[in-house]
């Protein structure tokens, strides 16, 4: 299921909620995100940024995820053992939405990016999931809390051991990332398990 169809299922379902009036992304964002946890919420009016919108919520509840699975609550578990013990490889495809709209130069600087408490380091990509190439065991997919440094450049912080950081250790230049937001529900669900190595 992805975002769009998942937007389309909360609304049918009367658990969207929609923020109308503008809110803005330094911690108004963040602010109307916690009074509204667990429940999906879409940003369509985002101060400042004519266009753009935001979702939260979508990760929230299992009942979210039992729908884009296509399965009731309490199957959602054994479904996801079940993924564990025979994983499958994704379809590549040669094109699909991340590239309905494609910018020859990213300004991160002029994306919506939140900063979420008065204290952080900066603006933060918190719903993101970066896709890397282990040199020994192939792609993995994991999230990663991404801060905006500049125009061009972002932070990550590598968790020692963990996939990215082990495949880090392992070259011996950059390392080609691909950052993905607004992924389907399946995919966000995968990125957060820890299936193992290979």
């Amino acid at each position: 299921m992805d975002i769009r169809a998942f937007l389309s299922w909360a609304r049918g379902a009367g658990t969207l909620v929609e923020r109308d009036q503008p809110v803005a992304p330094y911690l108004e964002l963040a602010r109307h995100m916690a009074a509204l946890e667990g429940q999906p919420v879409l940003f369509p009016n985002l101060a400042g940024f004519p266009g753009w919108r935001a979702v939260s919520g979508v990760c929230a509840r299992r009942g979210h995820f039992a729908a884009a699975l296509g399965c009731t609550v309490s199957e959602v578990t054994r479904r996801m053992a079940d993924a564990l013990a025979a994983p499958e490889y994704p379809t590549v495809v040669g094109a699909g939405p991340c590239q309905d709209v494609v910018e020859p130069r990213v300004d991160l600087v002029s994306l919506p990016i939140p900063q979420y408490h008065p204290l952080d380091g900066g603006r933060y990509v918190t719903s993101a999931i970066m896709v890397i190439n282990d040199p020994d065991y192939g792609r993995n997919v994991a999230f990663h809390r991404l801060m905006v440094l500049d125009e061009r450049r972002l932070a990550v912080r590598l968790v020692e051991g963990r996939g990215t950081h082990t495949a880090f250790g392992k070259t011996q230049a950059d390392m080609p990332v691909a950052i993905a937001v607004g992924c389907p529900l399946q995919a966000l669900l995968a990125a957060a398990m820890s299936p193992a190595k290979g």
